[in-house]
């Protein structure tokens, strides 16, 4: 699954820029955020004994910014955030990041 616009608000909540299309996530990845939001993709996970949405981003790095960026993302729209080394598009150098939204 794409992580389209449409996408990231149906299952995210995270609304898009009415004026240009993009969506926050979007945004950041044309520089706002350093590069953490790399490499996206949704998929469906099993979390917790449930059917989740998950956002999926495979940077190479992050630094403290963006480790900021992300938790204020996760605070603002209400998202959980898992952070671990199965990265598949590029193994042993990105890692994973995955994000879906707070039951």
């Amino acid at each position: 699954m794409h992580a389209t616009p449409g996408n990231l608000k149906r299952y995210l909540g995270i609304p898009t820029y009415e004026e240009s299309g993009l969506s926050r996530i979007q945004g950041y990845m044309r520089g706002l955020a350093g590069g953490w939001l790399d490499h996206l993709s949704m998929e469906e996970q099993l979390v917790a004994e449930d059917i989740q949405v998950v956002l999926i981003s495979e940077p190479y790095h992050m630094g403290l910014e963006d480790i900021k960026e992300m938790f204020r993302l996760c605070e603002d729209y209400n998202l959980n955030v898992v952070i671990d080394g199965k990265s598949t598009h590029n193994p042993g150098r990105c890692f994973r990041i995955s994000l879906w939204k707070k039951t």
